[in-house]
């Protein structure tokens, strides 16, 4: 039944042109070539407005007032950020005057540009739920998302040679180029802009709309007057609806509101949070229109399909992206595939149980591996079929069934090569750079190369930690706490910051770590410390058990006893 004009079955990825770029990385042509779009330059957008693209995944952009320059979006790290101020050095010699944030994501360059101990005097413009997002980097999911990040975009993979990546699909890269870390410098806003808001800044007019796009603290920002928008909706690809390395639901139908917020203004320069700026009234409405009614067309026909009695997998193998959207230049799947986002709507609207029943309480994962390997006849059954597999063409099928074989012995040395030949062959022949870099670092994690559990990207330095309400990382254990251990445990923990004041406490009970504020009466343990010695030891700068033996921190309780408690986060 031909539900959405789908085309036949062809193998995945079969229908593509591949070749070899400027660094020796062997990729889709169409990637490769999207590279072009990211070229370093300085642009004149217009009068006393200047956009820097190619530093990084994000541009950044200077704003000339009355007295100095406004800087929006500061990049991802230190480096980038002073990239970025050297190329704006050559249109610009003003002081600064104010620094804003589009959304979280591009502030950890800003220390570049507020040095430590200037906040005060200078305006840092954000959404109010910055400070809160920024959070992400140093607690709660920080360690997945660090770990993922790098494997998103391709923290481990050579700069240079057949597994290099061509660009990242929103930039040409987010590893500073050579490095193998980024120094991150935010500096947290002092000016928190609601939902819809307006203000002149050092005698420029602005206003402030927040619609959600990949986080929900992203602004719409206008500048009336001179008919210039920046804005984080319009990509120069087809919109990530759902990102490889994990986050909440990016609901569709918001990033439509937004789209139909901006087409409502009256914009003559569009400059781009992700690639270059769109000149002219018309060229501005087209690419917005046709932006618009991609992510629309995505989200109808999967409800379409939900309601035709379909899973989100059925949907996403048979929905076909449109050649007049996918040919469009900022439409291609440059950074995420299209039936990725598919899953994921069907996901966020339906949740991961779709129609099959068997799918409620299947055997364990082992169980699965050793049923179906046993059902083709053994081990060597299952690489003579894969081998088939991939002669058809059907890399996707012999990766799959590698899987079976290593989740029965990870270290089994063919099943690992014979695995990563077939990520590799799909990584080269994927147009989209967030699915080319997860085929490519776990291909070279199989051939013993790399280790892709252990991140690249660190987040975790002080001077951001410090910036976070100071009972964050009190907090943060309770996603540490290892449920076997604490099993019958009933116990009162209190932090006490001495320069604060302030106190911090969890209660261990029902193997959870129940987080409040304030002194507990008769705690178990209570340190009593400042807020960097604690800091130091979630970072694993330094142990706790070390403060308390060099004097740093004041233990009240057993510390045998305090020593095995701790040891139950991790």
């Amino acid at each position: 039944m031909n539900l959405f004009g789908e085309k036949p079955y062809v193998p995945y990825l079969s229908e593509c042109e591949v070749s070899t770029g400027p660094k020796g990385e062997i990729a889709n042509s169409s990637l490769i070539a999207h590279s072009d779009k990211f070229k370093q330059d300085l642009i004149k957008v217009s009068e006393g407005i200047y956009n820097i693209v190619g530093i990084g995944l994000a541009t950044s952009t200077l704003i000339e007032g009355k007295t100095g320059n406004i800087i929006v979006d500061t990049g991802d790290s230190v480096w980038q950020a002073e990239q970025q101020k050297a190329a704006f050095a050559q249109v610009s010699d003003r002081p600064l005057s104010a620094v804003m944030y589009t959304h979280w994501h591009y502030a950890s360059g800003a220390r570049v540009w507020v040095p430590e101990g200037s906040e005060a005097d200078t305006p840092i413009w954000a959404h109010r739920k910055v400070p809160q997002n920024l959070s992400k980097l140093t607690s709660d999911l920080g360690p997945m998302l660090m770990r993922r990040v790098t494997i998103q975009f391709g923290g481990h993979l050579p700069t240079s040679g057949p597994d290099a990546f061509p660009n990242i699909g929103l930039g040409p890269f987010l590893l500073n180029p050579g490095a193998k870390t980024m120094e991150l410098a935010y500096v947290a806003p002092n000016r928190l802009i609601n939902d819809i808001d307006e203000a002149e800044i050092d005698g420029v007019k602005f206003q402030f709309w927040q619609y959600n796009s990949d986080s929900d603290d992203t602004l719409i920002i206008y500048m009336p007057d001179r008919k210039v928008c920046i804005n984080n909706h319009l990509w120069p690809t087809f919109y990530n609806i759902y990102t490889l390395r994990g986050e909440e639901f990016r609901d569709p139908r918001d990033l439509i509101d937004g789209l139909d917020k901006l087409l409502s203004l009256d914009i003559e320069h569009l400059i781009n949070v992700h690639g270059r700026p769109i000149s002219g009234r018309e060229n501005v409405k087209r690419a917005l229109t046709l932006y618009r009614d991609s992510i629309q067309y995505a989200f109808d026909q999967t409800i379409r399909g939900i309601n035709l009695g379909l899973s989100g997998r059925e949907i996403a193998d048979a929905l076909p992206y449109p050649e007049e959207l996918a040919e469009f230049e900022l439409l291609g799947e440059h950074y995420g595939e299209f039936s990725h986002s598919i899953r994921q709507i069907y996901n966020g609207m339906m949740g991961w149980f779709g129609n099959d029943t068997a799918e409620l309480n299947p055997v364990p994962l082992h169980v699965e591996a050793e049923r179906i390997v046993d059902g083709f006849g053994g081990r060597n059954n299952v690489l003579k079929c894969a081998a088939k597999a991939i002669e058809d063409g059907e890399q996707n099928w012999a990766a799959q069934l590698m899987s079976y074989l290593l989740r029965l012995d990870p270290e089994d040395s063919e099943a690992r090569g014979l695995k990563a030949k077939c990520l590799r062959y799909m990584g080269q022949r994927t147009p989209a750079s967030v699915v080319r870099n997860w085929y490519l670092e776990e291909a070279v994690h199989l051939e013993g190369k790399i280790d892709i559990t252990k991140p690249v990207l660190r987040t975790a330095n002080l001077d951001m930690m410090r910036q976070n309400p100071p009972g964050t990382f009190v907090r943060s254990l309770r996603f540490r706490l290892h449920p076997g251990k604490a099993q019958g445990l009933n116990k009162k923990f209190t932090v006490r910051f001495t320069e604060l004041g302030r106190s911090f406490h969890l209660v261990i009970r029902n193997r959870v770590a129940v987080f409040g504020e304030g002194d507990l009466e008769n705690p178990d343990f209570k340190l009593e410390l400042e807020r960097d010695v604690w800091l130091k030891h979630i970072v694993g700068l330094k142990p706790i058990g070390e403060s308390i033996d060099d004097g740093l921190a004041r233990l009240d309780g057993d510390r045998t006893e305090f020593d095995a408690f701790i040891g139950l986060f991790h």
